[in-house]
């Protein structure tokens, strides 16, 4: 077998491979005898039909099937002599093959970069330090009593933070919107979860209360037909209710769970709940930390047909998680693999940086890390070990589980050799790196 390489860019290659004719021959040759054995042939008893006789009847069919098979194992062999390493689907010309001739073809493909690890010790990671003071103490527990508020009627007109019940219809070009209209649809006043100027609409108005509301769509609103039309909305308001804040009492605290009767004690519960919520923020935080020295240290060149499988994969994900969240698919949005170049582009880059800096280290996904992981998902679902055993049934199943435990540990080896600064950071700005309203009473 003769092979020649030529690159035909940073990433790309030319593969020629020529297959002699004595090879095809005696391939050919060695499964018309196999097939005589076992293929009945009018005339002849089972097994005893001539080769020539079989090769008249199949040797078109056998060299075709051989041609397919010394084409994938050559072109595996000639990879493995060359120590390529292909990334995504070899585009193959037509073989050229006929009687006598042997077997010819050229594969153009993608190869994956060498990765030349950067030194760990140059890197800059910084993991955040934070104190739970008072103070957050008293935010959190407010913030606690705004999300369990009782909400009651009020005989007055809405304003921010009140929750108003509405029945409403929408018009564009005076026709009823699809979907467009709800009755005893409640709405919280500041949570800007409707068109902007709706909820403003709708304070100042009181039980009884009927009005148009004259808005407009955004200009990339979420249905194409409605974008930045101007829309008016038929409201009725039913109901103002007002949300009174629970006291801080042996009512609330069983209310949360917390099964305590103290103030004091509620308090060193919630403490300690702000914990570890702050250690598992502060880990999530520093393993991205790492990630993005990693990825800044180390620039990979990326296979263009691996950047666009996993642009498409990424597109056909999101696809999939907004039917599962129950739209349906006639409305899917317009997703362009473009528009998900850039992630698909870190995640193929942090893939391969992460596999070498495994592999260099030798890097296990210990058993027991395994194990851990799998009973961390499976406590999610109503039979947790009914969710174990399946996982373990198939060696498959447990890939993607290893993959992310070996993800942990290349994070924590160069956890272990580059240098950490820890970086001073209020509990707030940790648990919500964006802005966040403050909680008034």
């Amino acid at each position: 077998m003769q092979v020649s390489i030529e690159h035909t860019g940073d990433l790309e290659c030319r593969m020629t491979v020529e297959v002699p004719e004595e090879q095809v021959k005696a391939e050919v040759q060695s499964r018309l005898s196999s097939l005589s054995k076992h293929t009945p042939i009018d005339g002849f008893r089972p097994g005893k039909a001539p080769v020539k006789v079989i090769e008249r009847r199949y040797g078109g069919r056998v060299r075709y099937e051989v041609m397919e098979h010394l084409m994938r194992s050559s072109f595996q062999e000639a990879l493995l002599a060359e120590n390529l390493a292909v990334a995504g689907r070899p585009r193959i010309e037509p073989a050229q093959s006929s009687p006598g001739k042997g077997l010819s073809y050229t594969a153009t493909f993608e190869i994956y970069p060498q990765i030349k690890l950067a030194d760990v010790e140059k890197l800059e990671i910084t993991r955040p330090a934070s104190e739970i003071t008072e103070i957050d103490v008293d935010a959190m527990i407010e913030r606690l009593r705004h999300e369990n508020r009782d909400w009651v009627p009020v005989e007055r007109t809405a304003s921010e933070g009140d929750k108003v019940n509405i029945d409403f219809v929408g018009f564009v070009d005076d026709k009823a919107i699809e979907a467009g209209r709800a009755n005893g649809f409640e709405v919280l006043i500041g949570s800007s979860i409707l068109l902007d100027g709706f909820e403003d609409g709708l304070k100042r108005q009181g039980a009884g209360d009927e009005f148009d509301l004259e808005l407009r769509f955004p200009e990339k609103y979420a249905k194409p037909e409605l974008a930045g039309k101007p829309v008016r909305f038929s409201v009725k308001v039913n109901q103002v209710l007002e949300g009174k804040l629970p006291e801080l009492e042996a009512p609330f605290f069983t209310k949360l769970g917390m099964g305590e009767n103290s103030l004091e004690a509620f308090r060193r519960a919630v403490r300690k709940t702000m914990e570890r919520e702050r250690d598992s923020a502060i880990r999530n935080r520093t393993k991205q930390n790492v990630l993005e020295a990693l990825l800044r240290a180390n620039p990979v060149e990326l296979p263009k047909g691996l950047l666009r499988e996993e642009s498409r994969r990424l597109v056909e994900q999101r696809k999939k998680d907004l039917l599962a969240q129950g739209l349906p698919r006639e409305k899917l949005p317009k997703l362009s693999e473009e528009s998900y170049a850039q992630e698909a582009r870190q995640r193929l880059a942090l893939g391969l940086i992460l596999i070498e800096i495994v592999r260099r280290n030798g890097l296990k996904a210990d058993p027991a890390k395994v194990r851990q992981s799998v009973e961390a998902i499976a406590a999610n679902y109503q039979h947790p070990q009914a969710v174990i055993k399946w996982y373990y049934e198939d060696e498959n199943r447990l890939t993607g589980v290893k993959t992310a435990v070996l993800e942990q540990e290349a994070v924590a080896w160069t956890l272990s050799k580059a240098p950490v600064r820890e970086v001073p950071l209020p509990f707030e700005a940790l648990m919500n790196p964006g802005h966040q309203t403050p909680i008034t009473t």
